[in-house]
């Protein structure tokens, strides 16, 4: 299915096993004929029409539609931090008006609000189930940290804790920070910026073909965000 778009001159912007989002000048002319082409028992839906799409990630994307943003992927979780889905919402929108430089204007100034501790601590927490697994070490950290029960639902945030290790050669104590957990109604510590800043801003741990650029940069300069105009279109099958 998917050469057979390309050969009809689509532009594939994402593809897996649940369906394809492409460019087309003429979407429907290319629905009818991939539907006459395929096999009787086959139905080809055609889902949406989109004004635009970024595709930050592999199955994780933004697809907006008369300006209403839905999020496929990590962004559905629950359990992420309303600043992680706000931030990556905003991101495509201020793209398309400012561009790159709007985009860095944009990250620099969630970063210093961060480091400066003047984003509300509710924007922050994150939730987990403890689950009971056989495998004891799952969820350890978080269960262990917040005296937490398989079953139990817990709300907590990330803070800067300082701890002691010894080094496996010279069996040296020394101390190191670590990003420690701490329940939401906690008020004995404030969150940490710097993980916040690691894990939101600079997609730490998203894949990019160079791994001296920051994920959400990537996807912008190699146009996986790519603005609909008068001639193109974002469509799903």
């Amino acid at each position: 299915m998917i050469e057979y778009c390309r050969y009809n001159g689509a532009n594939i912007v994402q593809a897996d096993t649940d369906g394809i989002i492409l460019q087309h000048e003429n979407l429907d002319g290319l629905h009818a004929a991939l539907q006459r082409d395929s096999p009787k028992w086959v139905d080809i839906d055609l889902e949406a029409s989109y004004d635009w799409v970024w595709i930050y990630k592999r199955k994780n994307y933004l697809t907006c539609i008369n300006g209403k943003i839905k999020a496929v992927g990590l962004l559905r979780k629950r359990g992420k931090c309303e600043l992680y889905r706000r931030f990556l919402k905003h991101l495509p929108v201020v793209y398309l008006e400012h561009e790159i430089e709007g985009c860095r204007k944009f990250k620099d100034s969630i970063v210093q609000a961060l480091k400066n501790h003047e984003i509300p601590l509710e924007l922050l927490i994150e939730s987990k189930k403890i689950t009971n697994y056989k495998d004891p070490n799952v969820n350890d950290k978080i269960a262990t940290a917040l005296k937490a029960e398989p079953g139990d639902y817990v709300k907590y945030f990330r803070y800067d804790k300082i701890e002691e290790y010894i080094t496996p050669k010279k069996k040296e104590k020394k101390t190191r920070k670590v990003y420690g957990y701490c329940r939401a109604n906690d008020t004995t510590h404030t969150y940490s910026a710097d993980y916040y800043i690691n894990e939101i801003i600079k997609f730490k741990k998203g894949k990019t073909r160079d791994k001296n650029k920051e994920g959400w940069y990537y996807s912008f300069e190699n146009s996986i965000v790519d603005p609909i105009n008068e001639t193109s279109s974002g469509e799903e099958l």
